[in-house]
């Protein structure tokens, strides 16, 4: 009996080896620039399964014994040239569901392996005048809650913002505008998951932050009301 194919086992090699000859000859036989040989070569480990479909700085490092300023710079060129604004917001996204919080609650911190979306996040504290701070890594970035907040606003559509509002509402949070009410629900996060250690944290604040991005429907109806009401109390 035949062992189950893995995804490498069905890549086309011979489809993969001609696609990267085919773009070193364009326009003309080693015309190219070496960043571009370098991108046109990673598309193909990816395609071949040597290095995962979203790698991190980590996996660039080790599979190509390069360092990690140069893994990072790669890293870099190779999301410009495949992403989209659609894309860079759904991994920023992903990003924002995990959160660190410190400071008894004050601030949080991001840990962002994709150097675009890294490049995005400070773009959205440029844009509303709030500091985030990468001073101690390159991958991290720390910002107020505050900040956090105008991000989520800035990436929420009217509709949606107002159904994740009227939810949290109904869970115990005090009635008033979406930033005072998220403040209300992050503040109430953070005194939950605050003081534990690293990936307990976030994975913990995950849980909470994940329906808040859902689409509206029962994620945001029903899920949010049933986590976040333990976190405000009972209602008077």
């Amino acid at each position: 009996m035949n062992a189950k194919k893995s995804d490498k086992d069905n890549v086309d090699h011979r489809r993969v080896l001609e696609t990267l000859l085919a773009a070193y000859m364009e326009p003309a036989f080693g015309s190219l620039p070496k960043r571009e040989v370098d991108l046109k070569f990673l598309e193909a480990l990816e395609s071949v399964g040597r290095i995962p479909k979203e790698p991190t700085i980590y996996d660039l490092v080790t599979t190509l014994r390069i360092t990690r300023g140069k893994a990072r710079a790669l890293l870099y060129d190779w999301e410009l040239r495949r992403s989209t604004p659609d894309s860079i917001r759904e991994k920023a996204i992903a990003v924002l569901k995990r959160p660190v919080f410190e400071n008894k609650g004050k601030t949080l911190s991001l840990e962002i392996e994709n150097p675009l979306v890294s490049d995005w996040i400070r773009e959205q504290a440029k844009i509303h005048r709030f500091i985030a701070d990468g001073t101690f890594s390159p991958t991290l970035i720390t910002m107020p809650i505050s900040g956090f907040i105008l991000i989520i606003e800035s990436i929420l559509d009217e509709a949606h913002k107002k159904e994740v509002r009227k939810a949290l509402v109904k869970a115990g949070a005090k009635d008033g505008s979406f930033t005072s009410v998220m403040g209300s629900a992050l503040e109430h996060v953070a005194t939950k998951v605050i003081g534990e250690a690293g990936e307990a944290v976030a994975a913990q604040a995950m849980s909470y932050l994940t329906p808040l991005f859902s689409e509206v429907g029962a994620s945001v109806t029903t899920e949010i009301p049933k986590l976040f009401g333990p976190l405000f109390g009972p209602k008077n």
